[in-house]
């Protein structure tokens, strides 16, 4: 096996990713396919249990908080330090879709070291993936974990009473942080209730599920709304209309990069369109969500994915 300081050329992913607030130690190839890159400030007693992680795929002694089709989430405490690995599997036509690109793993470790610099407080570790003729069979992304705490979806279950009571602390804190990524240039792309963690101990924020977030020097009008109303399609389920002007003139306020044309544009009713049409309301994203789930289900659907779906009664 090579060492850590040794790289060997590779025209798919093999150089360290190029977000300069998280320095990153050269990637390693290993034999299988086998591709590991790990943030300098891990330490090497994490390092070296990682890369037997990798090779091993045996995740046992973590807790699996997640084990859905295609992905398991566990935590646990290595080298002293409370971790969280995620592990992606792909299979047939979408282990086919992943020739010569970055696998999700290396794109979700990026984007977390672009929004860490930016104040969130989970910080990437290390990635790996496996990669077979060109496509990658597995890959792996580890970042700090952030404990104590529950994604937005947690408005839905608990009782009015709580309901109300963790509105008012996300109202506090919530608009604020959105507008600090934004004025950051940070574009989430999946701002999604189950990708915003809150800890009602310190009412901490975090992001987590981010492939797709990406810096740019100034945001444009349409990648602002497209974060707020991702972020709506869950908040909708609980915010009635006043909260929703509650939360978008505390956004207005914090934000400080957005020009006065903007301002204007923000509104209610521009959010909720956008939350409508990404959450799938509309008649036509309607029928292209059930049109998805129809061919999914059937023999073809799952032999091209190389997963069953349970028919719902």
């Amino acid at each position: 096996m090579r060492s850590l300081g040794q790289v060997m050329p590779s025209r798919i992913e093999d150089n360290p990713l190029a977000a300069p607030e998280t320095p990153w130690l050269p990637v390693v190839r290993d034999r299988g396919g086998l591709r590991m890159q790990f943030a300098r400030d891990t330490s090497s007693a994490l390092r070296e249990r990682l890369e037997q992680i990798f090779r091993s795929d045996d995740l046992s002694g973590f807790d699996v908080l997640v084990d859905a089709r295609g992905s398991c989430v566990a935590v646990a405490e290595v080298a002293g330090e409370v971790i969280a690995i995620k592990r992606y599997t792909h299979s047939r036509a979408l282990f086919l879709r992943t020739f010569a690109r970055a696998s999700r793993a290396r794109r979700e470790a990026a984007a977390l070291a672009s929004i860490h610099a930016a104040g969130n407080p989970v910080r990437p570790l290390a990635w790996a993936s496996v990669r077979r003729a060109g496509c990658v069979s597995r890959c792996y992304v580890v970042t700090t974990y952030f404990s104590d705490s529950v994604d937005l979806r947690c408005l839905r279950h608990g009782s009015p009473d709580e309901a109300r009571a963790l509105i008012e602390e996300l109202q506090e804190c919530l608009p604020a942080r959105i507008a600090q990524l934004h004025d950051a240039g940070i574009h989430v792309g999946t701002l999604r209730g189950k990708n915003v963690l809150y800890r009602r101990s310190d009412h901490g924020l975090a992001l987590i599920d981010v492939p797709r977030a990406k810096r740019k020097s100034v945001l444009s009008l349409r990648e602002r709304l497209v974060d707020l109303g991702t972020l709506f399609v869950e908040l909708r389920y609980t915010f009635d209309d006043s909260d929703v002007q509650r939360f978008l003139d505390a956004y207005l306020g914090a934000a400080q990069t957005l020009s006065a044309r903007h301002r204007s544009e923000i509104t209610v009713a521009k959010v909720c369109q956008v939350a409508d049409r990404i959450g799938h309301r509309t008649r036509f994203t309607s029928w292209i969500k059930h049109t998805r789930q129809r061919a999914r289900h059937t023999r073809l659907g799952q032999w091209v994915t190389g997963r069953r779906y349970e028919r719902s009664d």
